[in-house]
């Protein structure tokens, strides 16, 4: 996607917008940690980092060192380091001690972080496992509510999506009057201002107006530097240089930090932008060298960003990778002592016969050479053969690969050949189920590499046979699919496999939805030796064949019989049993 100079500037706006209204518990930190939240929000950002630092290394509470951790992540975000932001906010996120609402706010982070590096599927995924903690029953729609509302509006508007973006912010602007959100009132104007095409409307400037007034009084100095720029381009385009000059000149006395070269060096571009429209080409010629000053400077400032964040990328793998080389010699020398001890014990239990020990030693070192002869020309012969037999097994498994695409080439052409619908959809139903059987010996079997592996996990497997299905139908359809990390033999994967293509081709054909949307959801969960399965769709009802079974329910009998399982069917929702085979 295109980034224009003033999208970025936009996005920039939205990171700095992100005030932390999260109350900490009563801890002997709370004095420190507040006193975090006054450097973060008086524009002394490196310094709030370097007082985080510093309680970090305390021995405090799991749960102030959680908060901390995340006033950190935003202050990275703010300071534009977003690869040392992002890897601690994964760290965070997969705490199991971290409270619903820092995790909020931590994936609210992360989305923005994902937004502004053209990520915006995995920023889309943020903000809806946001949307899914606030639909939660007696859970409160707090200020971080609002953020999520304004944030997804944000996301809609780069995907260039102008009405859904509306549709947010309007909604972002309603909730933050009810409950007098100051910071999302503002935020929500400010992209209401943006979607205005027209830049000379007043509507335009109604929208800006309130978004400024409103971050006056939330005393957020980088969101008043932003709009004071805004109103000072707006009433430049209008040709009313003087208001322009005036907005200028107090966004100039409200930067305070060196961030705000972005401003500065727009500033004085707009500067000489007016004065030139006004003949003093002079003045535009002084204003115009010192934006490409400030430019320049501003440049230099987003390479020291960029190594910035690789050195802190390099200095990671690098701290990783010493970690690994002191682990390996700290089982090294664990493994030393241990033999040097049990060689000194012997010593001194059998020192009276030591000359007898070192005979015997002696010829038994003279055996044990003889027999090691033997046994490294068999491991030579078993090698030799052992990779005969795998080049065999690639050779095999590529050929089967092949075979199977083969045919469901062959049904395709059978396929696009008939013109008798009843058949046409057999020999479909008929290429997604040796599709799935391919998808499994694709990724479980045939690996150039892994001959040997006999353990996958079914996440991706699944995933892959579902996109399939979605993906050649024109039914709208949301899938979603919760499965935990579980690792099954082939033996295993493949029944499952089969199983999920059925429920979710039967869904396809069969589920009667009522706005023409499709929503199925699969979740796997592993329990002792058995796998559970939930699924289900929307679908209002169930069509059933009465008088004889369909060849679908054959099959997901069939899959469930092989794992020695059983199944409950209510309507459109099964609930599956199946035992893992070793």
């Amino acid at each position: 996607m295109f980034w224009s100079y003033y999208m970025k500037q936009f996005l920039l706006l939205i990171f700095f917008l992100s005030v932390f209204q999260l109350n900490a518990q009563e801890t002997s930190t709370n004095t420190a940690i507040k006193e975090v939240r006054e450097l973060m929000f008086g524009l002394k950002k490196k310094r709030a980092i370097q007082k985080i630092d510093s309680l970090l290394r305390l021995d405090i509470d799991k749960n102030d060192k959680l908060l901390l951790q995340t006033l950190k992540v935003e202050v990275l975000v703010n300071l534009l380091l977003f690869d040392e932001a992002l890897v601690l906010a994964n760290k965070s996120i997969a705490d199991v001690a971290l409270s619903d609402l820092l995790r909020t706010k931590l994936l609210l982070e992360r989305s923005l972080i994902y937004e502004y590096v053209n990520q915006f599927e995995a920023s889309r995924k943020d903000l809806e496992s946001v949307h899914r903690y606030f639909e939660k029953d007696g859970v409160v729609k707090n200020e971080q509510f609002g953020e999520y509302l304004y944030r997804t509006a944000s996301w809609y508007r780069v995907q260039d999506k102008d009405s859904m973006a509306r549709v947010y912010a309007l909604r972002a602007n309603d909730f933050g009057e009810e409950k007098d959100y100051k910071d999302v009132i503002a935020t929500a104007n400010m992209i209401l201002g943006f979607l205005v095409e027209d830049q000379t409307t007043k509507q335009k400037f109604r929208y800006t107006q309130k978004s400024l007034e409103n971050f006056k009084q939330t005393n957020d100095n980088d969101a008043i530097v932003a709009m004071t720029f805004n109103h000072a381009k707006y009433f430049k385009i209008r040709g009313e240089y003087d208001k322009a000059m005036a907005y200028l000149d107090t966004l100039n006395s409200n930067i305070k930090d060196d961030k705000e070269l972005l401003f500065r060096s727009s500033s004085a571009e707009l500067k000489s932008q007016i004065f030139e429209e006004k003949g003093q080409l002079d003045s535009a010629l002084v204003y115009f060298k010192k934006f490409k000053e400030l430019a320049e400077e501003e440049f230099l400032i987003e390479q020291n960003i960029k190594v910035s964040e690789i050195q802190v990328k390099f200095e990671f793998e690098k701290k990783l990778l010493e970690n690994n080389l002191l682990n390996e010699n700290l089982e090294k020398e664990i493994s030393q002592n241990r033999k040097l001890m049990i060689a000194t014990a012997i010593l001194l239990a059998l020192f009276s016969v030591v000359g007898i020990l070192l005979y015997y030693l002696s010829v038994r070192n003279r055996r044990i050479a003889q027999q090691s002869g033997e046994i490294s020309e068999t491991n030579k012969k078993l090698s030799i053969t052992l990779s005969e037999k795998q080049i065999l097994l690639k050779e095999l498994n590529h050929r089967v690969k092949n075979n199977l695409a083969l045919i469901i080439s062959l049904i395709k052409f059978h396929a696009q050949d008939t013109e008798d619908a009843y058949y046409k959809n057999k020999f479909q139903h008929l290429e997604k189920r040796i599709n799935a059987i391919a998808m499994a010996h694709e990724q479980f079997i045939y690996s150039e590499n892994q001959i040997d592996v006999t353990l996958f996990n079914l996440q991706e497997y699944l995933q892959k046979i579902a996109n399939s299905l979605v993906q050649t139908t024109n039914t709208p359809i949301a899938y979603t699919q919760n499965i935990e990390d579980i690792s099954v033999t082939i033996d295993t994967a493949l029944p499952i496999g089969i199983l999920c293509n059925e429920l979710i081709n039967n869904s396809i054909k069969h589920a009667d939805v009522l706005d023409n949307s499709l929503i199925i959801e699969l979740t796997i969960t592993e329990k002792n030796d058995s796998i559970e399965i939930l699924y289900t769709d929307n679908g209002s009802t169930f069509i059933a064949q009465s008088h004889k079974k369909s060849l679908g329910l054959f099959i997901i009998e069939s899959m469930v019989l092989q794992l020695d399982g059983h199944y409950e069917r209510v309507d459109s929702t099964y609930t599956i049993t199946l035992s893992i085979k070793k």
